[in-house]
């Protein structure tokens, strides 16, 4: 499905499902995953959670997640769902390997849930907006549900737009 752009928060979202690039490392939390950790105290106990069981190393669930790995958490009173996927290895390199899978298994689990909207950043950019251009195709092949990209400025929204039609432009030529 063709993704959607607005120029908005992330905590603005009004999908019943909000996905964000999370980072296991404590010190290195990206933007929308401290905005998002502030807004939804639930982000925040899940993402302690995690480190708990990294850390823990006499549990044998102590292993470090990898990318490809999504953890769910669930906002009541407005039935929103935030969804942290590790999309980055312990190094902090970004790999496209397992977003294809996970992407997939977070619709499958949309559907399960009966959500029909998904809400993301300008996710696995890593401070490179042409990232955008090996993710974007991804995500509009593994979702079937409405994906609505929120961007907090225009010239980065603008800067996306300005990508895609110099992608669209390279492709007809």
């Amino acid at each position: 499905m063709k993704i959607l752009y607005t120029e908005s928060l992330i905590t603005k979202a009004g999908e019943q499902v909000i996905l964000y690039d999370c980072q296991i490392n404590n010190s290195n939390k990206n933007y929308y995953q401290r905005l998002l950790m502030d807004c939804y105290p639930q982000v925040a106990n899940a993402y302690e959670d995690i480190l708990l069981t990294i850390n823990n190393k006499n549990n044998h669930l102590g292993e470090y997640p990898t990318e490809g790995d999504v953890i769910w958490s669930h906002i009541p009173g407005n039935n929103k769902f935030i969804v942290a996927a590790i999309m980055y290895d312990k190094n902090g390199n970004l790999t496209y390997n397992r977003f294809s899978k996970m992407f997939n298994s977070i619709q499958k689990k949309m559907d399960s849930l009966k959500c029909t909207s998904i809400a993301m950043p300008l996710i696995g950019i890593n401070n490179n907006l042409n990232d955008w251009i090996n993710i974007y195709p991804i995500i509009e092949n593994e979702f079937n549900t409405q994906v609505t990209v929120y961007i907090p400025d225009n010239k980065t929204l603008y800067s996306i737009i300005d990508l895609l039609s110099l992608k669209q432009v390279n492709k007809h030529s």
